[in-house]
């Protein structure tokens, strides 16, 4: 089920503060564009867009209760809630239609918008070698965002492909 196709008025889109520190901006383009979409989609349906800061330290399964008790009837959940599995299972034994923003891969039965971080990874590094470069920088992200290993497995691929290794330096 798609989030926009529920008959529902009120709409949850939690994101943690730890989402500032893993994109460094609250008003980075990334965050922008979500809620760009989010508020454009809501307001071509009619739909009210509640935005939850939802504390990194609280477990996930009492910021879902609480999100219940506000009267959620969908959830979207944005990197990197939407690697909780606790807020998964919560929202799903609640009967809470849940949508993901997420660079893992999909999960079954579960609304998801993703991105093969892996391949896009490889696919710039490989671009950059294809211009001729050989000595290219890598900047790793969060350890705990699904995203950032998958990145660098990426970058690596593309590196070993070329018959080039990876130094410390680098990354």
């Amino acid at each position: 089920m798609s989030i926009w196709g529920w008959s529902s008025t009120t709409f949850f889109c939690p994101f943690p503060p730890c989402c500032t520190s893993c994109y460094s901006n609250p008003t980075n383009a990334y965050f922008g564009e979500i809620l760009l979409g989010c508020f454009t989609e809501a307001s071509l349906r009619t739909c009210q867009l509640v935005l939850e800061r939802v504390d990194e330290t609280k477990p996930g399964k009492e910021a879902i209760a609480s999100l219940i008790q506000k009267g959620a009837e969908g959830v979207i959940l944005t990197p990197p809630l939407c690697n909780s599995g606790d807020m998964l299972e919560t929202l799903t034994a609640a009967r809470i239609p849940v949508s993901l923003v997420t660079s893992g891969p999909p999960v079954a039965g579960i609304s998801t918008v993703y991105i093969d971080d892996r391949k896009a990874a490889r696919e710039m590094t490989e671009f950059l070698l294809t211009l001729g470069h050989r000595r290219i920088g890598f900047i790793t992200g969060d350890p705990n965002h699904r995203g950032s290993e998958q990145r660098f497995l990426g970058f690596a691929d593309a590196m070993r492909s070329a018959g080039l290794s990876v130094e410390k330096g680098q990354v």
